[in-house]
């Protein structure tokens, strides 16, 4: 069982859906919803950095304590350029 499996098991053994509280985060009809206990560090604007010879999908990376941080574009990491990108899959 990896650790994050462990981690939700732990949850669900803890709480009841009533008690989970949520953080909710995006821009305009764009929502992430992840449990709180979940959540490291609430982190405010932060400078990125495109670096030279990573894949398209990763749009910048962040400097946060001595480590590096991906910027991810999971659209573009799910769907590959052969896909041809439809009016649902466009944001």
């Amino acid at each position: 069982m990896t650790e994050n499996n462990l981690q939700s098991k732990q949850l669900d053994e803890i709480c009841t859906e009533s008690e989970r509280e949520y953080v909710v985060f995006g821009e305009l009809y764009n929502e992430n919803i992840i449990e709180i206990m979940r959540v490291r560090e609430a982190a405010g604007r932060t400078e990125m950095d495109k670096r030279p010879f990573t894949p398209d999908y990763v749009k910048a990376v962040i400097t946060r304590d001595n480590q590096i941080i991906p910027v991810v574009d999971m659209r573009d990491m799910i769907i590959s350029p052969s896909e041809e990108k439809t009016q649902r899959t466009k944001a």
